[in-house]
């Protein structure tokens, strides 16, 4: 079972991310805010991470950087409800807020799939 580290501020929006990704048959592991997240990607090396970009305190993709920094290439996508730019480098996915769950599907199933071509 592929997991998934979701680090989102909005209860309500992480409740459905958790809800969605757990109907699809992924695991997750949930963080409010950035340095949380930092700490659980270190620990449980998730399949995946999809954060938030406006976080309080550490910002989603200060926290990717981080993770980078320390080597950790995890597949990430940055979520936001505004465009906001996203150093390939960091995040290798982007999805707009607010999203369907088809649309979330899509997406993490893709970046899902990029990342097993690149182990291949």
């Amino acid at each position: 079972m592929k997991k998934v580290l979701v680090v989102e501020d909005d209860g309500d929006v992480r409740e459905f991310i958790e809800v969605v990704l757990s109907t699809l048959g992924y695991e997750t592991r949930l963080a409010e805010r950035g340095e949380a997240g930092l700490h659980i990607a270190q620990r449980e090396h998730p399949d995946l991470i999809l954060t938030d970009e406006q976080l309080p305190g550490m910002r989603g993709v200060e926290m990717l950087q981080r993770l980078r920094a320390a080597g950790d290439s995890t597949p990430a996508i940055v979520m936001s409800g505004r465009s906001v730019p996203i150093p390939p480098e960091v995040a290798a996915g982007f999805l707009s807020k607010p999203f369907s769950s088809d649309g979330l599907s899509a997406a993490v199933q893709e970046l899902l799939d990029r990342a097993a071509e690149r182990r291949r």
